[in-house]
């Protein structure tokens, strides 16, 4: 849903401020993106695997507050990159990692869930996100989002830690 909301409301927010190019926050995302792919080796040895879906919310969440605070072309570029380099890492790490937490049957499943899901939250967030702003402001919205990145790490170290709970080596087994 945050890639929705960054999507969705980007031009509008560019809009906003006064500023005309809302292709600075599209453009710098698809740098960061292309970042992402070219430095993410580096950075799972760098940061291990298991810690780059952490890494991932962080980059989105600080791309949301800097857009809560972004008033000129400079903060959007920021976030663009930002977000290229955040989203870059998060999806396809918390993608990978969901699936390794499921039986080799359930796979195919798992993927339609995921992807499924993925593209109910695209819809779902900026639709509940415009009926926010009506009352607040983007960058309410985008400050809420970051605590929303919160959460949703919260919600991965706790499947972590379930999964490693059912998934511990019985001891005495040889």
């Amino acid at each position: 849903g945050m890639f929705g909301i960054y999507t969705s409301f980007g031009k509008n927010f560019t809009a906003s401020l006064g500023l005309t190019y809302a292709s600075v926050l599209f453009g710098t995302y698809s740098g960061g993106a292309i970042a992402s792919r070219v430095l993410i080796r580096p950075m799972t040895r760098l940061l291990l695997e298991r810690n780059l879906i952490p890494a991932g919310f962080v980059g989105v969440a600080f791309t949301f507050l800097l857009l809560a605070v972004a008033r000129q072309y400079t903060g959007l570029a920021m976030a663009g990159i930002c977000y290229g380099l955040g989203h870059g890492v998060l999806y396809p790490a918390l993608f990978v990692r969901f699936l390794d937490m499921q039986r080799p049957s359930e796979i195919g499943r798992a993927t339609i869930l995921y992807q499924g899901l993925f593209s109910a939250g695209w819809g779902f967030l900026p639709y509940l996100g415009g009926y926010y702003i009506q009352f607040t402001s983007f960058q309410s919205l985008f400050s809420l989002i970051a605590g929303l990145c919160g959460v949703g790490m919260l919600l991965h170290l706790r499947a972590e830690r379930i999964y490693t709970a059912r998934h511990r080596p019985e001891r005495g087994a040889a």
